[in-house]
């Protein structure tokens, strides 16, 4: 890894700490999760932390470092929940998380996302969160991460 890439990741590994000390109250619970950059994204870096609002909802918090240069400003992110896991998605998203479609000109990008599902069955089953372009720059997936996993991590 790049100097200039291992600095935005610890830059928006530092944001990520952050939102954690701004939710206090339910930081035992947050789990981050790093998505993994695309072919289509090479070099940059992204985090997802998952926050439970209530039992049956979760807001997941999205940091992402950087675009594909051919990205129109101001971006537009969606983002996505699929069955299965990055290495073999589901044939559909099981959960689009686009109420606000992220638009933007700067980087990083910081983004919530409501999802009406408890964190424990996504962290229990198999599934991944997908980032993609705008449909305008190609719909390409830009970041995936596995949601499977046992138990909260340190925020």
């Amino acid at each position: 890894m790049n100097i200039n890439a291992r600095s935005t990741w610890f830059a928006v590994l530092g944001l990520a700490a952050l939102s954690g000390v701004a939710m206090a109250g339910q930081r035992d619970e947050l789990v981050n999760i790093h998505l993994s950059a695309t072919s289509q994204n090479a070099g940059r870096v992204a985090v997802a932390t998952l926050v439970p609002t209530s039992a049956t909802t979760m807001q997941i918090v999205l940091f992402v470092s950087g675009l594909p240069s051919h990205v129109a400003l101001p971006a537009r992110l969606y983002s996505y929940i699929y069955a299965g896991t990055c290495e073999q998605l589901g044939p559909a998203p099981e959960f689009e998380l686009n109420q606000h479609a992220r638009v933007g000109d700067l980087v990083p990008m910081r983004m919530w996302k409501s999802v009406p599902v408890p964190m424990a069955q996504l962290r229990s089953g198999n599934y991944a969160v997908v980032l993609k372009t705008s449909p305008v720059d190609g719909f390409y997936n830009v970041f995936c991460g596995n949601l499977g996993g046992a138990g909260p991590s340190p925020a």
